[in-house]
């Protein structure tokens, strides 16, 4: 999660939004108590979710990146369309 957490630190900082970061799993800031999380988030240990505010799923990687940043940033500009 780290390499998704500086690319959303970046991408806010460019696009000057705010973008509110979690990690879940075990030893993570985040916990799934319930044991489902895995099944219910279709992505891999390395990838990424952007959630709405309304808690939709607006964008997600499956994986790694080699430039997550970069990624990520195109993503919030489509959505946001700036």
């Amino acid at each position: 999660g780290a390499a998704w957490q500086a690319a959303a630190s970046s991408a806010a900082q460019a696009l000057e939004i705010e973008i509110l970061q979690g990690v879940i799993g075990a030893g993570q800031p985040y916990a799934d108590a319930e044991g489902r999380w895995a099944d219910l988030r279709e992505i891999s240990e390395q990838g990424a979710l952007l959630v709405r505010p309304d808690n939709h799923v607006a964008w997600r990687s499956q994986g790694t990146s080699q430039d997550a940043t970069r990624e990520l940033t195109e993503a919030l500009r489509a959505i946001l369309r700036r």
